[in-house]
């Protein structure tokens, strides 16, 4: 399975990479993908990387004052956010969120990457700054 991942740059609490931890550990996938920003996407990387036997695909942003400096195993070329966060939704099959705040926001790019999950009708594990996970779409 592949699984992509979003979050914010602000990076995760505690609980927060405790919980996106128990997702990926239930999940084990083969490959994952994500955003190769600062914060999040750094702490994602970290924890794939020390924990998971996955393939490390990075899907690094076009603007490189904020792109981390990890290394993945496949590096696609540097787009603009929207079309980044987009890829990383098209070529997953499920989708970990990991948002800055306990509620939606309109003008954030963990927030775009989950409404265009959700129009693709993929599942969608979100992991709360207080460590719990809202699944929509989540196969039983």
């Amino acid at each position: 399975m592949r699984l992509g991942f979003t979050g914010t740059q602000e990076g995760m609490t505690r609980v927060q990479r405790i919980a996106v931890f128990d997702e990926c550990d239930d999940l084990d996938p083969e490959e994952v993908d994500h955003g190769l920003c600062v914060g999040a996407d750094e702490q994602f990387h970290d924890l794939v990387d020390a924990n998971l036997n996955a393939l490390i695909n990075g899907h690094p942003p076009i603007n490189t004052s904020k792109m981390s400096d990890r290394v993945c195993d496949v590096l696609f070329p540097p787009k603009p956010y929207l079309e980044r966060n987009h890829d990383i939704v098209d070529v997953t099959e499920r989708l970990i969120a990991a948002p800055y705040r306990m509620f939606e926001e309109q003008r954030s790019g963990t927030w775009s990457t989950v409404r265009y999950a959700r129009t693709l009708r993929r599942p969608i594990a979100i992991c709360w700054p207080d460590g719990t996970v809202t699944r929509e779409n989540w196969p039983a």
